[in-house]
This record gives structure tokens, C-alpha cells and sequence, in this order.
């Protein structure tokens, strides 16, 4: 979601919906250089209080569906502590890799020696790509006493190049993603589980529900 599109934020989530897709993914747009601003973010709350209601309309018709803002944002309150220390692991095993072959720790990096760990040619730098998933498990000095910092998407996910040494840092628009997307995605969590909703619940509560989907798509393509 970007700063120019994000007023159609919702509109094309339904849109993919409506025309057959049950697996969407949205990424915010988190490049430095992206002109934020605070009405812009204010538009994007407003677009995720649309999807906030896709999300309960389409969950109480039984509809089966991933929206991933809000799919993770519930998965983090259900692994608590373990939410990030998870997801670090998954990220150390993909790499990102650039046109030229150069492999980066991931792709917001691209272009950034400091975060070069290898290339296709030569393979990872080992030791260079533990050290940087180490400095990822530091937490920002302003993230240390945060109530949602082991839900962040971002807490353990930001480092910069400050004069030579690398430093875990959170870019602000970030911060204020994390906090504007929380609560809603709690809220939608709560009135589905307060109305014992049995898709919502078979969904996050049983952990056989990945497989169990997974053989009710392939016996209905077959």
C-alpha cells in the first residue's frame, strides 16, 4: 500500500475477493523516501475500518479466506512472546536476491553494502549474515517498553547503518502502522470470538486447520 494508491486500499481488496482470490497479502509501502504524512495515515485506518468489516462479513458466511494484516495481526496475540522469535527464523532462511545476483538480508536492503550477506555466485557469508540476524533481535531503545512490541511486524525487523555500525532502529510511519492496525484487528478478533463464530475458531484455534484446508481445496479441485 502506497502513500498514492492507499485511498483504494479496501475497494482492491474486494475487488481481488470478489473475483475468486482467497489468499491476499498487503504490504504498507515502508521505504523512507514514501511521503507519508498524517492524513495519509489517517486515510489508510479508515481503509482498514472497511476491511476490518469485509473481514467479519466474509468470516460469518463461512467464506475461507487469508487477509494478512489482519490473519497476523490475531496470530500474534496467539503466540504471544514467541510471535517475532518465529518470524526472525523464517526470515533468516529467505534471503533476498537482487537482478545482478547480490543477495541481501531481505529486500528492503536492496543496494545497501552494509547489508550484502553473499551473492548467487560466491554464496551467503555466513558470518556476516548471523551477525545481522543477531543485531535483529535487538530491540530499539524507544520499542523496549512498548505494549505491543512483541506483536510488531517491525520491532525486530529495522536496521540502519549509522556512521559504519549497524543499529536497530524503527522508521516512525512504521511505529504508527503497528499502533493504528492492532486495536482493529483485536476488535474483529474479539467480536468473532465472542459470537463464537466456528469458521474464526476452527481457523486460529486448531492447529490441524492448515492441513485440513489444504485437503478440502485439493478434494474440490479433484
Amino acid at each position: 500500500m502506497d502513500p498514492s494508491t492507499v485511498h483504494n486500499a479496501a475497494a482492491a481488496v474486494k475487488y481481488m475477493f470478489d473475483r475468486g482470490f482467497r489468499y491476499i497479502c498487503l504490504n504498507l509501502n515502508y521505504s523512507r523516501s514514501a511521503p507519508w504524512t498524517n492524513d495519509l495515515l489517517a486515510v489508510l485506518e479508515g481503509e482498514y475500518e472497511k476491511m476490518a468489516e469485509m473481514y467479519i462479513q466474509w468470516t460469518k458466511a463461512e467464506e475461507k479466506f487469508y487477509l494478512s494484516t489482519f490473519d497476523m495481526k490475531i496470530l500474534s496475540h496467539l503466540k504471544g512472546e514467541k510471535y517475532n522469535a518465529d518470524r526472525m527464523r523464517l526470515a533468516k532462511n529467505q534471503p533476498s536476491i537482487a537482478t545482478d545476483g547480490k543477495i541481501y538480508l531481505s529486500s528492503k536492503y536492496y543496494g545497501d553494502p552494509a547489508f550484502l550477506i553473499g551473492d548467487v555466485f560466491s554464496s551467503i557469508d555466513k558470518k556476516k549474515h548471523d551477525f545481522l540476524y543477531e543485531k535483529g533481535k535487538e530491540l530499539p531503545e524507544p520499542c523496549q517498553k512498548c505494549a505491543i512490541r512483541t506483536r510488531c511486524n517491525y520491532a525486530n525487523d529495522s536496521l540502519i547503518c549509522k556512521d559504519g555500525e549497524i543499529i536497530p532502529d524503527v522508521w516512525p510511519v512504521n511505529c504508527a502502522h503497528e499502533r493504528m492496525v492492532t486495536p482493529i484487528a483485536d476488535r474483529v478478533a474479539e467480536k468473532l470470538y465472542t459470537e463464537r463464530s466456528a469458521l474464526f475458531i476452527h481457523k486460529h484455534y486448531n492447529e490441524l486447520y492448515p492441513i485440513m484446508s489444504l485437503a478440502e481445496d485439493m478434494s474440490k479441485s479433484g
